[in-house]
């Protein structure tokens, strides 16, 4: 299942529009690929900060990553095969627009999800 949890009027925020764009379809690109190989569901949320950023979260409820993969997430070359692969490239490609943008990107997880967030700046 996936679940949308923005607010009616989510801020916006700065950056490339080009970019911006193509982070979101890598990552979900790397999130479909994903959630082919394991039953989970996704929840996507926003969350206002107060430091003139927003994050986005994509929470994937039923697959837990190890420390040794979190600590490959951002590897290129990270290749997981289980009737199907899932390419690191995509993570690769949203952690250098995420930079370029002045923002990070970063994963956690426990044994039950997964996180990934977003943090970019607002609109002024």
């Amino acid at each position: 299942s996936i679940q949308l949890v923005l607010d009616s009027e989510p801020p916006k925020v700065r950056g490339n529009p080009r970019q911006i764009e193509a982070l979101w379809v890598n990552l979900l690109l790397f999130i479909h690929s994903i959630i082919n190989m394991r039953a989970c569901s996704l929840k996507i949320t926003s969350v206002d900060l107060d430091e003139g950023k927003i994050a986005i979260d994509a929470i994937l409820d039923g697959i837990g990553v190890s420390e040794a993969q979190l600590n490959a997430v951002f590897d290129e070359n990270l290749a997981v095969t289980n009737s199907s692969t899932i390419s690191g490239m995509e993570f690769s490609i949203c952690q250098e627009i995420v930079r370029q943008n002045q923002g990070t990107i970063n994963v956690t997880s426990n044994r039950n999800y997964s996180t990934l967030r977003v943090i970019l700046p607002k609109e002024r």
